[in-house]
């Protein structure tokens, strides 16, 4: 089981949260360097790539996810989509999972939308389960 976001993770489209992405995407892929920054690159079936690069912060929580590893707080800062400067992101919680699997579960990082928290567990966003993602380690 991992022990560390930092890495190459994937995941396929078919296994996105909602029906329009898996539409839409043949694969995500999250890249997260020893220095924090990222790469998140949205890889649609007809090739075109939405590329989103900032920083990771990731932080402890006390609370315990059901395989026993800890839930952590994650927030992603982006600062460039595409090569421009486009600030925006995301916020949220993570966990690590048998098979190699990163549960991610972020909702964007505006005013009116709630992240979900350790406590109240994944899913706990505004956004409920569809902003679960549970990327692959490469």
């Amino acid at each position: 089981m991992p022990t560390s976001i930092v890495g190459n993770w994937e995941i396929d489209g078919q296994n996105l949260p909602q029906q329009s992405w898996r539409d839409k995407y043949s694969k995500w892929t999250f890249t997260v360097n020893t220095d924090d920054t990222y790469s998140l690159k949205y890889i649609e079936k007809g090739g075109a790539i939405t590329d989103f690069i900032g920083k990771v912060v990731v932080w402890a929580s006390d609370v315990k996810h059901s395989n026993g590893t800890f839930i952590q707080y994650i927030t992603i800062n982006v600062t460039h989509i595409n090569g421009q400067p486009l600030p925006g992101g995301w916020k949220g919680i993570h966990a690590f999972e048998a098979g190699n699997i990163l549960k991610l579960n972020i909702e964007p990082n505006v005013g009116g939308i709630d992240g979900p928290t350790p406590k109240a567990g994944f899913g706990s966003g505004s956004g409920g389960n569809n902003s679960i993602y549970n990327f692959v380690k490469k």
